[in-house]
């Protein structure tokens, strides 16, 4: 099982090596800290509370969140995201289904542009269940 999963990641890193060789899109770096009070699904794995550090990889579209203590780490498979306005803060977005939790989209203070992940399968689950969601921000710093 867990052969699987490190090729899934594998194969999506390379993928998305492969997408991003051919988009001239300019997109904006990430380089984030994040003290996030409740647990939370982040590509599929459930992370604990806590203080998190999210920054891209070398395409834009994979972001690397990791527990400043060591503990849990994703990689983020993402699509760009855009605004009509500069963020003036940098945030986490997550929706919020009862009392879960999954992050939704990731902004950096000064850009036009963020990182939307996609929905997973668990989520998509409960939004047949669920009449209605909350969006939550998690401010950031940089």
């Amino acid at each position: 099982m867990r052969s699987t999963r490190s090729f899934m990641v594998v194969s999506a890193a390379a993928l998305a090596l492969v997408l991003a060789a051919g988009s001239a899109t300019a997109q904006s770096s990430i380089s984030l800290r994040a003290d996030i009070p409740f647990e939370f699904t982040a590509a599929g794995k459930t992370m604990p509370a806590g203080e998190y550090s999210l920054r891209s990889l070398a395409p834009p579209e994979i972001v690397a969140i990791s527990a400043t203590d060591g503990g849990a780490q994703a990689l983020l498979l993402t699509q760009g995201a855009a605004s009509n306005t500069v963020s003036d803060q940098s945030k986490l977005l997550f929706r919020k289904y009862g009392d879960r939790y999954f992050l939704a989209e990731v902004w950096s203070a000064g850009s036009l542009s963020g990182q939307r992940l996609p929905v997973s399968k668990a989520e998509r689950e409960l939004t047949k269940r669920a009449a209605n969601f909350e969006v939550v921000a998690v401010l950031t710093q940089r």
